[in-house]
């Protein structure tokens, strides 16, 4: 029997200082994981704007965030990782604790 586990999750990042320092912008995305337990599947919903207490954020993962959607705003991604591995061209956010990659 496979089991899948389904979430919506809202990476966002929050631009420092200024009008809006507040306010954190991203995605909702869905995350589907059938059988491997080190990858999703990720399937952009949306385009969101938060206001959201702003200490409770890892701020190297905020930083990278806000890299990668500099580069490129509506990325087509594809998975969330948690197994280690090195950056490659498909990593659209790679940190430590996880990838967004297309």
């Amino acid at each position: 029997m496979s089991l899948t586990v389904t979430m919506d999750l809202p990476p966002i990042e929050h631009p420092a200082g200024g009008a809006m320092a507040n306010i954190g912008k991203g995605f909702m995305i869905i995350l589907t994981r059938a059988d491997n337990q080190e990858r999703f599947d990720a399937r952009i919903v949306t385009f969101v704007a938060i206001y959201s207490a702003l200490g409770l954020r890892d701020s190297t993962i905020n930083t990278e965030l806000g890299r990668a959607m500099s580069k490129s705003q509506f990325p087509a991604i594809k998975r969330y990782r948690l197994d280690a591995h090195e950056p490659t061209t498909d990593c659209w956010c790679h940190t430590k604790k996880g990838c967004w990659s297309t």
